[in-house]
């Protein structure tokens, strides 16, 4: 009996979350009778949006460090791509927050990045205190260890989650990132 109650309540807080966020969604549908169910995001959708944008806010973060500090082009050029491509997956991870009324992480909100697949306070200590040839490889080998984190985050929303777009950015982000970690991979010299 406590299972169907537990249930019945969540079914009525997707419910009521989808018929909320109708209004201000993102979505492209013609407005039919399945679209505030369709725009509502499950616990596994809405927990990979918190923890993949603090996730995301750190690769800003790391990137911020190559732009200034990198010397190889493959350094510099995956700074600014991942740059770009993740500050817009927050924006649109925001929304889908917003539009859902669950809170949205504050930026720096990593804390001391225990939450998974974030890098540790000794990852970030290490690339500020490396420079040249030595932050290079550093950043490259750091940034592959991140990309791979947030795949494997990635990978477990599409397994787990209802939001239709939510799985279609983790795809995305499993696609982008995969093909990023091997081309930085292909470039690091043998151990």
């Amino acid at each position: 009996m406590r299972t169907f109650a537990l249930l019945a309540c969540l079914l009525a807080a997707v419910l009521l979350a989808g018929c909320s966020g109708s209004g201000s969604g993102s979505g492209s549908g013609s407005g039919g009778e399945n679209a505030p169910a369709a725009a509502a995001g499950n616990e596994s959708d809405i927990r990979f949006s918190q923890q993949m944008i603090p996730h995301h806010q750190q690769t800003l973060e790391i990137a911020g460090l190559a732009k200034e500090r990198g010397t190889l082009p493959l350094v510099k050029t995956t700074a600014e791509e991942v740059s770009t491509t993740e500050a817009a997956e927050i924006q649109q991870m925001t929304g889908w927050l917003r539009s859902w009324g669950v809170d949205v992480p504050a930026p720096g909100a990593h804390g001391g990045h225990a939450m998974p697949g974030m890098l540790t306070l000794q990852d970030i200590a290490a690339l500020e205190n490396a420079s040249g040839a030595e932050f290079d490889q550093k950043w490259l080998s750091t940034m592959a260890k991140h990309l791979r984190e947030g795949v494997a985050m990635a990978k477990n929303v599409q397994l787990t989650g209802a939001h239709e777009e939510t799985k279609a950015l983790a795809r995305k982000i499993v696609e982008g990132q995969e093909a990023k970690i091997a081309e930085i991979t292909a470039a690091q010299p043998a151990p």
